[in-house]
This record gives C-alpha cells, structure tokens and sequence, in this order.
C-alpha cells in the first residue's frame, strides 16, 4: 500500500522510508496475543441504533488484533465516553494512543491511495505521532484459524 501510494505522487520518499523503517520494528512492541475475529470496517456509518439496541452492519471480517475495530471506530468520530468505560471495563491500555495511531495508519493509507491527497496530512500525523516511532500493519493481519481466533 506504501509503495502504491508513493508511486502515485501520494507519499513522499521521506514518509515513505518513515512508515517502512517503521513497521520493520512492530514485533519488538506489540504483544503477542491470539488474534481475534474483528468486524473490519467498524466505523461510526456501519453502526446503527434501532429500537431493540445497537446494530453493527457491513462486515469485512478478519482476524486481527482486537483494537483493530475500536481505533477504525475512533478514527472518523468518536463513540460516547459510556462506551469506553464499558469496552475497557477499567482503563485502557498504557500505550493505547500509540496502537490506536497504528491501527488507523492502514484505513488512512487506504484512502489516501483510493480517495487522493486529502488523507496525506492524517498519515504524516499519524506517523509523526508524540508516541515515537512505533509502526504500521501494511495490513498487520494475522493469521487466524478457527482454533486460535477468539
């Protein structure tokens, strides 16, 4: 996605050299947990409110890390503080902004290369976040079989 982006005049070469030293460094930081089956395009369009309750529609499943659908779903709005304190049933995690950057670099990269120049100033700042230089999935997806996906 990288590539195709910095071969469409969408990404300069220093960017690009950013995000690719980047995501050589995410097995050094993120957890080595199961994955878990995610919505996939979790964002605040496929959620809806009906009489019975929430609904969620459009799925594009995979496996992934969990947070993978709550930084999509904070990445073009934000839900409700309830529903923080309900998904984390405590606080989040220590180096959650810095997961939720990571997790939203593939969905921003995506439009960049789909939608145009408009997303590159999202990537540079999701990039140059004050979290240092932690990484990018080019998708970060994992492998998931029906025995280790949760």
């Amino acid at each position: 996605m990288v590539a195709a982006c910095h071969e469409r005049g969408l990404l300069d070469a220093s960017l690009r050299e950013r995000i690719e030293r980047i995501a050589h460094e995410l097995e050094a930081w993120l957890p080595d947990v199961p994955a878990s089956l995610v919505h996939g395009d979790l964002w605040s369009g496929n959620v809806l409110y009906t009489p019975r309750g929430p609904a969620i529609i459009d799925p594009a499943v995979y496996c992934h890390y969990s947070e993978v659908d709550l930084a999509m779903l904070t990445l073009f709005g934000s839900p409700p503080d309830a529903f923080y304190e309900a998904y984390w049933d405590a606080s989040p995690p220590d180096d959650w902004p810095r997961r939720e950057a990571l997790f939203q670099l593939y969905p921003l990269l995506n439009h960049l290369l789909l939608f145009g120049g408009g997303y590159r100033n999202a990537v540079n700042a999701a990039v140059a976040t004050d979290y240092g230089l932690w990484a990018i999935g080019l998708p970060a997806t994992r492998p998931c079989r029906a025995e280790t996906c949760r």
